[in-house]
């Protein structure tokens, strides 16, 4: 065979492994045997031509589909390691050059992260492989599977971190505001006494969100994301404090869903486990807990907080508990929705804990201040001060 030959051989053999995992990936083909055959045929090709592998169009071309047979289609399917994909993944490894490696683990985590938001991946996830992590008894399907590739894969180390890999905060914002921030029915009143009047919003009607097979939107899943990546490295959740308000609207969702699972959900379809749900509320209850109690803060935080809203001119030295209060307060009078008093709520309860009497009169003159323009923050600081109250 001349060389020739062997070129375009090899090049049609990529692409149609390419096409075939991507429909077995995605639950459009169910024959993971013939993905054995080509994948048999590649690891011959680069055995005998490893430059086939270290130009760069042809690296970026197989290589992440390498990874993805090796280190995430086994979860997908609860399938065996595939011994081959590791040996062509390793080989690879051994030979790239360091330049072309960080190229392909940047092309890698673009890849996952579009995953991340697939609702139509199939991505099987079981506890007792991560118990330390989630405590569910049965198999789910979890974006924490994706995560977990890039770790088997060492994609973290080629890259430098996860950063190119995890949502960030401009997508999950435009996300969120798309999504509906009204509370699904008033009677929820009973259990959550920021929920407003029914004559505020109407009930939540219509389809189920579209979503995975676990029953997690795109939005969900972004969120879970990094509530597993940050419950496992708390030190990067405290560097990223913006992610909080995210795990506390998606907690929300799922307290929602679990007192009123006859109605339609943003984050959530119909089709969720109970297990999941709950397991969201724990995990969120348990960072919360945390970051509020870790975050740099001084001792004039609340003073600072106050004055930067009042003023509307925001303070470039404030600590970063005061700067996410400010942020959030900032979100919840421009949306004056019930989802964002929820989270201010949460988030001043925690916060306000130790605030002094004078602190506690700044809050009631912000709270005056702002009760014109943003009802749902002035029932916020109405039901602080009267949990308070309760406690005195």
């Amino acid at each position: 065979m001349t060389d020739d030959s062997f070129d375009t051989l090899f090049q049609q053999v990529v692409a149609t492994f390419g096409e075939d995992l991507s429909r077995i990936l995605h639950g459009e083909d169910e024959d993971v045997a013939k993905l054995n055959v080509l994948v048999d045929v590649i690891a011959v090709c680069v055995e005998t031509r490893i430059s086939l592998v270290l130009e760069e169009s042809s690296a970026l071309s197989l290589l992440p589909d390498i990874f993805v047979l090796a280190f995430l289609l086994p979860k997908a399917l609860s399938l065996p390691d595939i011994p081959v994909a590791h040996k062509i993944w390793t080989s690879w490894l051994a030979n790239a050059p360091t330049v072309l490696q960080r190229q392909l683990g940047g092309a890698i985590c673009a890849r996952l992260q579009d995953a991340i938001f697939h609702t139509s991946i199939l991505v099987r996830y079981d506890p007792f492989t991560h118990c330390e992590m989630f405590t569910a008894c049965s198999p789910k399907e979890s974006p924490l599977d994706i995560l977990q590739a890039t770790a088997d894969g060492g994609i973290d180390k080629l890259v430098s971190g996860l950063d190119d890999l995890l949502p960030t905060s401009t997508y999950l914002d435009d996300l969120l505001c798309n999504l509906r921030l009204d509370p699904a029915t008033a009677s929820l009143a009973i259990i959550q006494p920021l929920i407003p009047p029914s004559s505020s919003f109407d009930a939540a009607d219509g389809p189920d969100c579209e979503g995975d097979q676990q029953g997690l939107c795109v939005y969900a899943r972004g969120v879970m994301a990094l509530l597993y990546s940050y419950t496992e490295n708390r030190d990067l959740a405290r560097t990223n404090l913006w992610a909080l308000r995210h795990f506390l609207a998606l907690a929300i969702y799922a307290e929602e869903l679990l007192e009123v699972p006859s109605l339609p959900n943003p984050a959530f379809s119909r089709t969720v486990a109970k297990d999941v749900l709950q397991d969201i509320l724990i995990k969120v209850q348990q960072l919360t807990a945390y970051l509020l109690t870790t975050a740099g803060a001084d001792d004039d935080w609340h003073v600072d907080v106050v004055k930067s809203l009042l003023n509307g001119k925001r303070n470039t030295s404030l600590g970063d508990l005061a700067a996410f209060t400010v942020d959030l307060i900032q979100w919840a009078q421009d949306e004056d929705d019930s989802l964002h008093a929820r989270i201010l709520h949460t988030v001043l309860q925690h916060a306000l804990r130790d605030a002094s009497r004078q602190e506690a009169d700044e809050w009631s003159l912000l709270a005056r201040r702002v009760e014109r323009d943003c009802k749902s923050i002035v029932l916020c600081f109405m039901e602080l001060s009267q949990t308070d109250s309760r406690r005195s």
